[in-house]
């Protein structure tokens, strides 16, 4: 109902456009952060995965919503900024998280599976 009175004005189409460019501008960098978040949960990190999930929107996003303005004269451009600003810090702090921590969960988990093999084999 809305969007076909929005097609007859053109600068409402122009602000649109103009806005998703910026908004949508390091969406691809939410794919690298999803991967790693979902990875850590399957891991049984839980609290880690939980984290990294309110890292981009709680702890980022949000103070990046008050601060960029400060830094801008035009403040809707600085609002719109701040969510490609912190998808991709998100991002490179999940990942950074991720290729830091893998190797310890898996040497854990491979650990844990001995020990649950040993008890298991029967006694002659």
């Amino acid at each position: 109902m809305m969007f076909p009175m929005m097609l007859h004005h053109g600068e409402c189409i122009f602000d649109t456009v103009w806005a998703m460019r910026i908004y949508m501008a390091c969406i691809f960098s939410l794919g690298f952060q999803l991967a790693c978040q979902q990875t850590f949960m399957t891991l049984g990190q839980a609290k880690v995965s939980l984290l990294l999930a309110c890292l981009r929107k709680l702890i980022l996003l949000i103070p990046l919503i008050f601060i960029l303005p400060l830094f801008f004269e035009s403040k809707v451009f600085a609002v719109f900024l701040a969510e490609p600003v912190s998808d991709i810090i998100a991002a490179v702090v999940t990942v950074t998280v991720f290729f830091t921590r893998f190797d310890k969960i898996l040497k854990k988990a491979r650990r844990k599976s001995d020990r649950s093999e040993r008890k298991n084999i029967p006694r002659v």
